[in-house]
């Protein structure tokens, strides 16, 4: 079970590094739409912390259509363009910048360009909705 969590892990990171410079050159922010007779949902994930550490917790507002069930986030971080913090949870989770095990913490913390996903799943198929840039601090 181990390998299939590891392997998930690791597609799960290439997709986002994939998707996130075309998403990035498009905006960032799909539109959703709500239901019949309903005006459009903007999709968007917001950074409720200002000036974020290297070790602090970080939450995001996020806003998506109803239709979608299930929403999740993805935090990336990475230092001199190598990817040191990688993690997803549900809509409402909490991310420990760095986490308690990560090349992040493996180098002594330090400053980093992170960026966070809102995405779904539908059909097997990974759908990103919106992405945010942020900096952390050292």
């Amino acid at each position: 079970m181990k390998g299939r969590i590891g392997i998930l892990t690791v597609a799960i990171v290439g997709l986002v590094l994939v998707a996130s410079p075309a998403m990035a050159a498009k905006g960032g922010n799909g539109k959703g739409h709500g239901g019949a007779g309903t005006a459009p949902v903007q999709n968007s994930i917001i950074l409720n912390e200002t000036a974020p550490r290297f070790g602090d917790y970080v939450s995001f507002t996020v806003s998506y259509p109803n239709t979608v069930k299930d929403a999740y986030i993805r935090v990336n971080c990475s230092q001199n363009g190598q990817l040191v913090y990688g993690e997803g949870g549900t809509s409402t989770s909490s991310f420990k910048l760095g986490g308690d095990s990560s090349l992040w913490v493996n180098n002594g913390g330090g400053a980093a360009d992170c960026q966070a996903g809102l995405y779904y799943f539908q059909g097997g198929l990974q759908t990103w909705l919106a992405w945010t840039p942020f900096a952390a601090a050292a």
